[in-house]
């Protein structure tokens, strides 16, 4: 996956809308549109901005490993703390393997 597939995913994970991160940042939904499609690149700058507003760390966007999950099948709270502990498990195995 690249940088705007995550986004695309983290996005559609947090139930919003490309108008409602565009908006969020100041951007117009048709320039996320083409970062999401990846027909855009972003400065390291955007990438934070991108980061906080989706509420992940720049780390997590650029990971190959996003989890993608129905959030109507489990409560809020509960899926904020599976997204922690597969967090941590992916930082563990890295860390494991250097």
């Amino acid at each position: 996956m690249n940088i705007g597939e995550n986004i695309k995913l983290i996005r559609r994970t947090k139930g919003m809308t490309q108008e409602q991160l565009a908006n969020a940042l100041g951007y117009t939904k048709s320039f996320l549109s083409l970062v999401e499609s990846g027909d855009r690149t972003l400065s390291s700058e955007d990438i934070a901005r991108i980061a906080v507003a989706l509420g992940v760390s720049v780390e997590d966007m650029q990971s190959r490993v996003v989890v993608q999950f129905r959030s109507d099948s489990i409560s809020s709270s509960d899926q904020k703390k599976v997204e922690e502990d597969f967090i941590k498990f992916a930082r563990n195995l890295k860390n494991s393997r250097n």
